[in-house]
């Protein structure tokens, strides 16, 4: 095979494969409901997210934020809804998830962002990474935490909401992996 052929069979490869990818991008960027419609806020359901550990469920008192705060029974962390890990934080006790109509879900142990604590968390999923809902994000040590005086507690908050957006916090006092945890609704802003 001489050299213009082997440049030309390379040439098609490359457009080849970045065609694939520029096709999955529109695909992950355009998420369109059952009707063909595009979602969009204005019409978009109640997006539902899941509980990422069993334990004692409370609201987030943040700012206002949308979100909750779960007390572990275990040191598992599971993917609440489905998506794309955007963000894994340097200590390994937090992570940034996007979910297909573009909200993002911060999900993360404790308050403490000490790099002398990361020795007990242990993450499963790479950023970048696309994970199921109920997929194992994060394994960490509870009895280490605590033997050190770190917060154990579970935060789920919702990063990017629209002005309009209301939170309904489940009525259980204790979740388990899975069950609805937040009800995420869309209440049209009056102009």
């Amino acid at each position: 095979m001489d050299f213009e052929t082997y440049l030309w069979i390379c040439g098609i490869s490359v457009t080849a494969m970045a065609g694939y990818w520029i096709w999955r991008l529109r695909q992950w960027n355009s998420y369109r409901d059952n009707t063909g419609r595009k979602r969009t806020a204005e019409y978009m359901p109640g997006r539902s997210i899941a509980s990422p550990v069993e334990g004692a469920v409370f609201s987030l008192d943040e700012e206002g934020g949308l979100g909750a705060v779960i007390d572990p029974v275990q040191g598992r962390i599971y993917a609440p809804v489905s998506g794309r890990i955007i963000r894994v934080y340097p200590t390994g006790n937090a992570f940034l998830l996007r979910t297909k109509d573009r909200m993002d879900i911060l999900i993360g142990v404790g308050r403490s962002h000490d790099e002398m604590h990361s020795r007990y968390y242990l993450s499963r999923v790479l950023q970048g990474e696309i994970v199921e809902k109920g997929q194992l994000l994060l394994v960490f040590d509870r009895e280490g935490l605590q033997a050190e005086g770190a917060d154990t507690e579970v935060y789920v908050r919702v990063e990017s909401e629209d002005a309009g957006d209301a939170m309904d916090l489940t009525n259980r006092s204790r979740v388990c992996v899975g069950e609805e945890l937040l009800q995420i609704r869309h209440q049209p802003v009056n102009a």
